[in-house]
């Protein structure tokens, strides 16, 4: 028997928010990190953290492991 979608998001500091749905929290982080690319991550921080520092991509991998939740 299949697991039914739900809702997972990840808020980053700025309040921007990535949301999927999976079946499982696992699911949810991957989907999150395969968006989160080194191009997509650099146009987020050029859009919503101007000035700052553009992290690493595996830098932003253990944000999205550590604040994404389910809805």
């Amino acid at each position: 028997m299949e697991t039914a979608a739900k809702g997972y998001v990840m808020t980053c500091s700025c309040g921007g928010r990535v949301r999927v749905e999976a079946r499982n929290r696992d699911e949810a982080t991957a989907r999150i990190k395969a968006i989160m690319d080194e191009d997509t991550i650099a146009l987020h921080m050029d859009e919503r953290h101007a000035g700052e520092d553009i992290p690493d991509v595996s830098m932003v991998h253990d944000i999205i492991d550590e604040t994404t939740e389910e809805e």
